[in-house]
């Protein structure tokens, strides 16, 4: 085996390894204060899961093809791919919001579109959006 097939297979564990804890802090549940051995037990559980979302980052950049970065087809294409669904899911969750009766004044509907929190899971497409962003004005200052 190369050593870049040896790396390739290693980085493929790691994702690997890290799709598995992130689908474990997704199963893990938060118990109330009532029992504390299992309130307890869900934070030091999700305290040592909590790797694979920085490993996750890393991954991204560390794999990323620079080449393909520097193209402004590829940054739009990209930024299409996740601003549009984000846009829709988060129009979605706010309309339900209003619906159930916790009425958002347009104000936090705004800054819950620019900040990721019309539901929980929104924020890490923020986070991706910024990374976007942010990797090619990165890679031009290597």
């Amino acid at each position: 085996m190369t050593d870049q097939a040896a790396k390739n297979q290693f980085i493929q564990l790691c994702r690997g390894v890290c799709i598995a804890a992130v689908v474990l802090i997704h199963c893990t549940w938060q118990t109330d204060a009532s029992n504390i051995y299992g309130f307890y037990y869900s934070i030091v559980l999700r305290q040592i899961l909590n790797f694979a979302v920085g490993l996750f980052i890393f991954l991204a950049g560390y794999c990323a093809n620079t080449e393909k970065l520097k193209t402004a087809g590829y940054f739009i294409k990209r930024l299409k791919k996740l601003l549009l669904p984000y846009l829709i899911w988060s129009v979605i969750y706010i309309g339900v919001r209003y619906i159930v009766g916790n009425k958002p004044s347009i104000n936090d509907a705004i800054i819950m579109l620019l900040s990721g929190t019309a539901s929980h899971q929104l924020y890490f497409i923020i986070v991706i959006l910024q990374l976007t962003i942010l990797t090619p004005l990165i890679i031009r200052f290597d």
